[in-house]
């Protein structure tokens, strides 16, 4: 069985409780779920007295633990820009940042919606479509989703309708259970469950979608912490990454 430890950091003095038993806590966009589960279990064959703590969430809210004080080893963000602005901040360094994958956004919708009232993005624009997940501005798949519905002439129709969620698994979990007639996920969390959804378009974001890893300025655990960036870069990591339908950053 794995000792995969799954974290959700809800206050500091928790955090502080596990970093004492000196854990490797890894940070994780929650987009980065499943294959960073995979990617710890091949790595703890490779390095069987590690000891790795998963905390995953949107990219935003595991930053802010960080600026807090979160003895976090490892972030894994779904954003750049976030990850410059805790360079900036001083909680990451620049030459401990490296981009390891890309990824797309796609629009789903429920598989058995009546009629498919959404066949393609303009589908939203219709009456009625009343509700669509789109997650906050502050998790970089919102940001990547309202920057492109704004540039795209879709916000005024669009905006009414969201239901705004924390992260890209709850817009899935809400088009999984068609509470939504569509939603915005990355297309590695919809391939997740695709004999369950319906795969509309994929969506043109004005950035590309990456993903950096860094190590945060403040971990005791430099070596380990370096050790498991370097897994994730490496050509094991990356089929890993391949097989959970991640792209090549380049």
């Amino acid at each position: 069985m794995s000792k995969i430890k799954t974290l959700v950091i809800v206050c500091f003095v928790f955090v502080s409780e596990v970093a004492l038993s000196n854990e490797l806590i890894v940070s994780a966009a929650a987009s980065l779920t499943d294959v960073f589960r995979d990617l710890i279990k091949s790595y703890e064959k490779i390095y069987p007295q590690s000891n790795i703590v998963l905390n995953l969430g949107g990219s935003g809210a595991l930053l802010q633990q960080i600026y807090k004080g979160a003895p976090v080893d490892v972030y894994a963000s779904a954003n750049m820009v976030l990850v410059k602005q805790a360079i900036t901040r001083g909680a990451l360094s620049r030459n401990n940042v490296k981009v390891f994958a890309s990824n797309k956004l796609v629009l789903v919708a429920p598989k058995n919606q009546r009629g498919l009232r959404v066949k393609q993005l303009s589908d939203l624009k219709k009456e009625e479509v009343e509700r669509v997940a789109v997650s906050n501005y502050g998790v970089p798949v919102g940001k990547y989703t309202i920057d492109f519905l704004k540039n795209n002439a879709y916000w005024e129709f669009i905006s009414p309708k969201i239901i705004n969620t924390n992260n890209v698994r709850q817009s899935l979990a809400y088009v999984l259970r068609g509470e939504v007639d569509a939603g915005f996920v990355y297309s590695t969390d919809a391939a997740t469950v695709a004999n369950r959804i319906e795969l509309i378009e994929v969506i043109p974001t004005i950035e590309k979608i990456v993903y950096p890893i860094g190590i945060v300025e403040s971990t005791k655990n430099k070596n380990d912490a370096n050790q498991f960036m370097n897994f994730v870069l490496s050509p094991e990591g990356k089929k890993i990454l391949l097989q959970h339908g991640f792209l090549d950053p380049d």
